[in-house]
């Protein structure tokens, strides 16, 4: 059985991130969503209500918080691929960065970047956040989820 780890903090998920693991559960049995604990890093919408929204919009994956190192995580859930959504080059050298050093830390890690279709591809997080802050609700159904706008508007 082949399992793959999604990453992200996904705040809030958008149409792009589901794109994702629509595409990944093509190639995969079994998909973890893994939303990294980071008290530090101040989140717009808490862990819960991420991962409540991932739960709400998807069928078929494991949504799951971690602590520490995603190679770290990976290897305790005896997991040899991570999966990653990339957008365009400034996100795939990063992430290119970021496999290396997984691979370093946990060898045999592997790592396969998928892109969002074309319509997904200029949707970010922060761009639904701008949005949502100057009250463009209109274009916001087109990037994100139905339970995720509904938050949006109470926030």
């Amino acid at each position: 059985m082949k399992t793959a780890i999604y990453p992200g903090t996904f705040d809030p998920i958008t149409h792009g991130h589901l794109d994702v693991v629509r595409k990944a559960l093509l190639f995969v049995d079994k998909l973890i969503v893994a939303l990294p604990e980071t008290p530090a890093k101040k989140q717009f919408f808490s862990l819960s209500k991420r991962m409540q929204f991932i739960r709400e919009s998807t069928k078929g994956v494991e949504v799951v918080s971690f602590s520490g190192l995603l190679a770290d995580f990976a290897k305790a859930k005896k997991c040899s691929l991570i999966v990653k959504g990339v957008r365009g080059s400034a996100d795939l050298d990063y992430e290119l960065q970021m496999a290396f050093q997984n691979a370093r830390m946990n060898p045999g890690l592997q790592t396969i970047f998928i892109p969002p279709s074309e319509e997904y591809a200029h949707i970010s997080s922060t761009l639904v956040k701008e949005l949502a802050s100057f009250g463009h609700k209109e274009t916001l159904s087109s990037m994100v989820p139905r339970c995720v706008e509904k938050a949006l508007w109470k926030s």
